[in-house]
């Protein structure tokens, strides 16, 4: 989410970059900017107004002024600053924000993409970027959007079956047992691809009709057994209620598993976020479904029902950083009344966290876990089964250029259970390109 003032530390950047010079009233304006004090440097600058036409405290005093939001005095002190000084990069990019924040989306684009044009450091890039794609977004209100990508990947997957380590288990009533071949660990080299799209169609001033398809494939070259793919969709409204945003739908998903129909999904959601601050949002969301198998599968079934509550914090400063973290609570209930050792309640909870480590160069780190407590004893093994599964991945991303992102990515994954047939360690490598057509 584009954040409509900039971090400090940009301003301070990008003067070190065009190497300005201050005055003494400037330079206190700029050490209230840097604690963050937006609104009292703008109120220091309106008690010299001897001061203006002078570039240093024109430019410090524009800069309070947007930040304090105050854009129609930061805009006028910022013009003065270029027409003396058309190469300070600090007043450009700052005036574009002043007349992005005032709606003058023609001028601040012409701003932001000379600036642009003049090869700022590369964290200055990322947020200009970030501008020029609220401004092609806000240019699409009140009219039809069409957005699609492709991507894909290679990698090795340690085990693609989801294997037990060791064939030789021990389970409750039987004892020792030996697992099949193909529920041993085995790992194998991967291809993955995909593509996708979005679509929006505005009803309303403030509600819009969406739609959104993706495809995913993965295969296997040795484990094909275990080749995936899945064909999913959805459909609905969305829009703003104040400043919270809030959507709702119908998905299908169709799920492949070695090249044969293996399972059907369907449900409905629905969903609210709500900004709480400028740099704290929440957001919560319901989603209530089905799953029907196909061949063998059939009796697994279910219906379901999931709630995820969600915070998002962004940190000030050039590396853009940002913290998620979200809990969830749901249960899956097989429609087969005496198959309930396959119904399962789930509770877990995920952390993420991303930056920007230096110009187009993101980094980003998450770890999941998630409990699922089964309601009857297995019919065997006369156990109620218990998993807990963790994971955790680990991601650096580069904009190679507009629309092309390359990310390489590793993702480590174990479940544990009270019963051995059922747990296993996973690991994933994976360096993918994803191209998005805009």
């Amino acid at each position: 989410m584009l954040r409509t003032q900039s971090p400090l530390l940009l301003l301070l950047a990008l003067l070190v970059y065009t190497g300005a010079s201050h005055g003494q009233s400037a330079d206190e304006m700029r050490a209230l900017l840097d604690r963050g004090q937006a609104a009292a440097a703008y109120e220091l600058g309106l008690k010299a107004p001897e001061r203006l036409g002078d570039p240093a405290f024109d430019l410090a005093f524009g800069v309070a002024a947007i930040n304090a939001g105050k854009p129609a005095a930061g805009v006028l002190a910022l013009e003065r600053v270029l027409l003396q000084n058309p190469g300070n990069e600090v007043a450009r990019v700052e005036l574009a924000r002043g007349y992005f924040l005032l709606g003058d989306d023609h001028r601040a684009r012409e701003e932001f993409e000379l600036a642009l044009a003049r090869d700022p450091p590369g964290a200055v890039a990322r947020v200009i970027r970030e501008y020029l794609e609220a401004l092609r977004e806000r240019a699409g209100r009140g009219r039809a959007t069409l957005g699609m990508y492709v991507e894909g990947g290679l990698g090795y997957d340690s085990n693609p079956r989801a294997g037990v380590d060791n064939p030789l288990i021990t389970l409750p009533v039987v004892g020792e047992v030996t697992v099949a071949e193909q529920g041993v660990r085995a790992g194998d080299r991967t291809r993955q691809w995909g593509a996708g799209f979005r679509a929006t169609l505005p009803l309303a001033a403030r509600t819009v009709l969406f739609a959104a398809g993706q495809a995913d494939v993965a295969r296997y070259p040795t484990q094909d057994d275990f080749d995936q793919a899945l064909y999913a969709g959805s459909a609905g409204l969305q829009g703003r209620w104040g400043a919270a945003a809030w959507r709702g739908g119908l998905s299908r998903a169709y799920q492949t598993l070695d090249r044969v129909a293996y399972r059907h999904t369907e449900g409905a959601f629905a969903d609210l976020g709500v900004p709480v601050n400028e740099r704290d949002a929440a957001s919560i969301g319901i989603q209530l479904g089905r799953n029907a198998f196909s061949g063998f599968n059939v009796v697994r079934d279910s219906e379901f029902a999931t709630v995820t509550a969600g915070w998002r914090h962004s940190f000030a400063g050039l590396a853009r950083a940002q913290i998620e973290a979200a809990a969830n609570l749901g249960r899956e209930r097989n429609v087969n009344d005496d198959r309930q050792d396959l119904s399962r309640d789930m509770f877990g909870a995920r952390l993420g966290v991303s930056l920007i480590v230096v110009g187009d160069w993101t980094l980003a780190a998450g770890g999941a876990w998630q409990r699922s407590r089964y309601h009857d004893p297995d019919a065997l093994l006369q156990t109620v089964r218990d998993d807990r599964y963790l994971a955790g991945e680990l991601a650096l991303s580069w904009n190679a250029f507009r629309g092309l992102v390359i990310r390489a990515e590793v993702t480590e994954a174990k479940n544990d259970s009270n019963l051995a047939l059922y747990e296993y360690r996973r690991r994933t490598t994976i360096l993918r390109g994803r191209y998005e057509f805009r």
